[in-house]
């Protein structure tokens, strides 16, 4: 009888291990996804080439820019949910016709709804396609 409990204390013990070991690995895999996940951070508009220099970055400072056309590009400014507690709020999301660019949402990667409205309005500027989709509600038209 006593060998059993043993027996299941240590099973217990073996487990509770190789839980917490797990737990453990799959935090230090999400915390270098983060860290190494780049993020929209700096977007500059060049009117006389018509282009759109786009500057990612990490956490770790690594930064990655990129250049793209105006004649390949789209965008939709619309509402999202947010998260639960703050509802739908404008977002902003540039692609092109291979991927999604950047998606700029207010208080997140350091966007707020001011610098997202003067980016719409300088991309429509510019001369960038706005794509709404008929008969929705969650789009928000620009005025030119």
């Amino acid at each position: 009888m006593g060998t059993v409990v043993l027996n299941l204390i240590l099973v217990a013990i073996i487990g509770g291990i190789t839980v917490f070991i797990i737990f453990l690995v799959l935090n230090i895999l999400y915390i270098i996804y983060h860290l190494r996940t780049l993020r929209p951070t700096n977007l500059v508009f060049e009117f006389e080439q018509q282009s759109l220099s786009l500057t990612n970055a990490n956490l770790l400072g690594s930064e990655h820019k990129e250049l793209h056309r105006v004649n390949d590009l789209y965008f939709t400014y619309r509402q999202r949910t947010v998260s639960r507690f703050q509802g739908y709020r404008n977002v902003c999301i540039i692609h092109n016709e291979i991927k999604t660019i950047a998606v700029l949402t207010p208080d997140k990667d350091g966007w707020n709804d001011e610098e997202i409205k003067n980016i719409t309005s300088d991309l429509v500027k510019i001369g960038t396609k706005q794509i709404t989709e008929k008969y929705s509600d969650t789009d928000v038209l620009l005025n030119d």
